[in-house]
């Protein structure tokens, strides 16, 4: 006789689960269970019993023989196998399986003293060659295992079974202590009694789906107590097949504590949002593969993103405007995020940045390492600081600083020179009055009158610089004065260069310097002609422009209400935008020794 040996993957243990053993001691007869043991058989896959022990023949009868016959006629009262429809064939899966795991399922058998419940455990066997050679069936009868009840009774969710109609056939201890009552108060009834009347009617439905043979899972109740009080719960509901009057089993979970800590996890974090949004600054939180993983209302308002925008994006990508992270673009591109990574430590930066109008913002950008349980630095928060405003401040506090310097160098020079023009300019003059008209001498000294003449308003231009001389304002028409500059201008500038001029009709008058306008048009001319070294176009326009409200880009003066426009355009080469930035400078120039000062 060949032996015979569980296969080698298979799990034998024989453990009742907490449903079954409810479904169990729900239907199982008492006067059946106790007839019955726990008994063992080895079927062939032709459904012939192989082997027997006695337990296995009590439970089909004293004295019955076993072996040869098969077992849905021994243990089912069937001529023909079990319909899969109708009952689980544990032979039937393990064979469609080819073995693996044993199975087990609820069946119904016959005995001497009528049927009974019992949990099948099915396991595969092997013979020596390692063919298959059949299986081992244990039956353990669900009324003969009372310690389960014990361990049901343990369980921290309300367990029960019911029949086709819903009514309750069997609940857990924990079942009873949910809904306030004694297990004999709820046999019987309907598990709807036992919920508020608001979700009875998807409770009826859980039911139905289980009575048609599915699974109803997660349905979240209001379960009733008989005083009226309520409790937030969440039901699980499926089939028990084979059980005969036991439709289904079913677990309730009280979730009130997990709802109540949902709930406040949603303030805490509705808080916390309300907290960053409030923030004058940005802050976002940054992950080791440099995505954002959340950005408050101060980043998104500061780069122009709508809410939410930047989110799963990586931040050199929102930030910089870069495929690339920010290191990799050059040694002056310091990354806070970085170093905070791999040092563990907070950092600092002063980042160009640019909004989704392309505008360029200075951020001041400081990040802070976070780190897990571990102690591993897994996210940084960063903050971003608008500083644009402060640095044009700073600039022009800086440029200010420069002019204050060179106006107080210019004011001395200018007044040491003019102590030497006086007495020239008062000799000349007294000499001119004693020769007579036709003295050869006096065209000599009328050069040197004009030129000391032409020094002496030089010297005016710098002490008005200088803030050193009143500028004398009054009500100026700029048409009239570019007008006036015209046969002046055209002097100045080549044959090849056209001055061409578009002066709005109904111009509004200012309150100006006349001879400051003038002095700034025969500089911007000069500049715009040797700009043009092979011709071009100069072009003067004057137009009336109405500014609601604007902040002068130069010297940061907010601007209301209507003003004039004057614009001096060329068609020369221009000026990159290192020049462009110290245009200002009294004294800056691109051009050569000798070439003038241009804009200076």
């Amino acid at each position: 006789m060949r032996q015979l040996h569980p296969a080698r993957d298979n799990d034998r243990a024989c453990c009742l689960f907490a449903v079954g053993v409810l479904t169990g001691m729900a239907a199982a007869r008492p006067a059946a269970a106790g007839a019955l043991g726990v008994g063992s058989v080895v079927v062939g896959y032709d459904h012939r019993i192989r082997m027997a022990d006695r337990a296995a023949a009590r439970s089909a009868g004293e004295g019955a023989a076993l072996v040869g016959r098969r077992c849905h006629e021994v243990f089912h009262g069937r001529p023909d196998p079990c319909d899969p429809s109708e009952v689980r064939c544990p032979l039937r899966e393990l064979s469609a399986a080819a073995g693996g795991a044993a199975h087990r399922c609820l069946h119904i058998h016959r005995g001497p003293g009528g049927d009974c419940l019992v949990e099948v455990v099915a396991v595969a066997l092997e013979g020596d060659g390692g063919e298959e050679a059949g299986v081992l069936l244990t039956f353990t009868p669900a009324g003969a295992v009372p310690a389960n009840r014990a361990m049901v009774d343990r369980a921290t969710e309300g367990l029960m079974a019911f029949d086709a109609a819903g009514r309750l056939v069997s609940v857990n201890r924990r079942w009873c202590e949910l809904f306030g009552v004694a297990p004999e108060a709820a046999m019987g009834r309907r598990f709807s009694d036992f919920v508020a009347q608001g979700d009875r009617p998807r409770c009826e439905a859980g039911f139905a789906q289980v009575a048609a043979g599915e699974t109803h899972e997660c349905a979240e109740i209001m379960g009733l107590r008989p005083d009226g009080t309520t409790f937030s719960a969440r039901v699980n509901l499926g089939p028990a097949e084979g059980a005969g009057g036991v439709a289904g089993a079913g677990s309730v979970r009280e979730i009130s504590d997990e709802l109540a800590m949902q709930a406040s996890l949603r303030a805490a974090a509705r808080f916390r949002r309300a907290l960053l949004d409030g923030l004058g600054e940005g802050v976002v939180v940054i992950d080791r593969g440099y995505r954002i993983l959340e950005a408050n209302a101060g980043y998104c308002r500061a780069l122009g993103l709508a809410p939410g925008s930047a989110a799963g994006r990586s931040c050199y990508e929102v930030s910089h405007g870069s495929e690339v992270p920010c290191w990799q673009l050059g040694p002056d591109h310091d990354c806070p995020v970085r170093e905070a990574f791999e040092n563990g430590r907070p950092a600092s930066a002063v980042h160009r940045h640019r909004d989704a109008a392309g505008r360029t913002r200075y951020m001041e950008v400081r990040a802070i390492p976070l780190r897990d349980e571990a102690g591993l630095v897994s996210q940084v928060i960063e903050t971003h600081t608008d500083v644009t405003e402060k640095m044009e401040l700073e600039n022009r506090l800086a440029a200010a600083q420069r002019m204050e310097a060179l106006g107080t160098l210019a004011g001395g020079v200018a007044h040491d020179l003019n102590n030497v023009l006086m007495p020239i300019m008062g000799n000349v003059q007294i000499a001119l009055m004693k020769l007579p008209a036709d003295e050869p001498l006096r065209k000599n000294l009328e050069d040197v009158l004009r030129a000391a003449e032409r020094a002496a308003d030089l010297i005016r231009r710098i002490l008005a610089f200088c803030r050193r001389q009143v500028i004398e304002k009054r009500r100026v028409d700029l048409n009239e004065v570019v007008r006036g500059l015209e046969t002046l201008l055209r002097r100045l500038i080549r044959e090849d260069v056209v001055l061409e001029t578009v002066l709005a009709d109904d111009l509004r008058a200012v309150s100006a310097d006349p001879g400051q306008i003038e002095q700034v048009l025969v500089n911007l001319a000069v500049n715009a002609r040797d700009a043009m070294p092979e011709g071009g176009t100069l072009l003067i326009e004057t137009q009336n422009a109405d500014r609601v409200d604007s902040v002068c880009s130069t010297c940061g003066e907010r601007i209301r209400g209507p003003h004039v426009l004057l614009m001096v355009s060329d068609s020369g080469t221009g000026m990159d935008a290192e020049t462009l930035s110290h245009i200002f400078e009294p004294f800056f120039t691109t051009k050569g020794p000798g070439q003038g000062t241009g804009l200076g």
